[in-house]
């Protein structure tokens, strides 16, 4: 039986964990962190607030989860890593990461190989989009959506569960699992979008992680990997770049000084 409960995600805004209580003390239940925006603009800054953020909130006692978009313009792998690395030693608290599905230009295998990896990675991976961004993609049916439950955005600023009225996909109203209901909202100095989200999908049996098999078989080599890239972040002595071009120059020099052409592949999407 669904139990709806309050809940917010936040972006780029650094919460405390007094931010945290309060929210708590109000009633809200659910904190969801963006972890990864589908390029690199503002990735700085994700870089540094989604950790602390996660670990503020569920230090205070808020479910935590987090939101990866699915790029059209870097693989799977990359947005998946970059997510790891943005929930930092939150990673594996975990249960939940949405796989975000708002970017023009998207293909059904980015979107596909976005859930399958996060799921590798033994997360429960719902979908989040709009009704006018879906049906901008002509309404697509994909079968193995029904896998995967639906977080709805429709701005109608009222946490009602109102999706039967304008069904998109092949979702029916049972497969929603949350509504972000009101955009950018500031609280006590906070921007957040407000939600409801049914407490009952985070608390379900199932939430034990099942790792895909090949994460089992990568596990060792790629942990050592994150840990040699994140050595490195920290040795250069000079910012990343905010501009995507840019940015993904720094990567393959990354890549380069590891001299690995699988890490290569798996940050760029090509061995060089």
């Amino acid at each position: 039986m669904s139990k709806w409960v309050p809940g917010v995600d936040v972006a780029f805004s650094r919460v405390s964990r007094q931010w945290c209580r309060d929210r708590r003390a109000e009633g809200c239940r659910v904190f969801v962190q963006d972890l990864w925006t589908g390029g690199y603009e503002n990735n700085t800054q994700l870089h540094k607030v989604a950790t602390a953020n996660l670990d503020n909130a569920q230090a205070e006692g808020l479910i935590i989860a987090g939101y990866c978009n699915a790029s059209p313009w870097f693989p799977a792998e990359t947005s998946v890593f970059e997510s790891r690395m943005h929930a930092g030693h939150m990673w594996d608290a975990l249960d939940v990461v949405v796989c975000d599905v708002e970017i023009n230009g998207l293909t059904e295998q980015q979107v596909k190989d976005t859930c399958t990896r996060l799921e590798d990675f033994g997360k429960k991976v719902p979908i989040y989009s709009a009704a006018w961004f879906w049906h901008s993609m002509g309404n697509p049916q994909w079968p193995w959506l029904n896998d995967h439950k639906l977080w709805e955005a429709n701005y109608d600023e009222d946490p009602d569960i109102d999706f039967g009225h304008r069904r998109f996909g092949p979702w029916e109203l049972a497969d929603v699992m949350g509504e972000q209901y009101q955009g950018t909202t500031n609280i006590d100095g906070v921007d957040v979008d407000l939600n409801v989200f049914d407490l009952s999908y985070f608390e379900e049996g199932d939430m034990e992680p099942q790792l895909g098999a090949g994460f089992r078989a990568e596990n060792s080599y790629w942990t050592a990997v994150e840990e040699a890239i994140t050595n490195l972040r920290k040795s250069y002595r000079r910012s990343f770049s905010e501009s995507p071009a840019s940015e993904y120059h720094d990567w393959a020099d990354l890549a380069t000084a590891l001299d690995d052409a699988r890490v290569r592949t798996r940050i760029l999407g090509r061995p060089g």
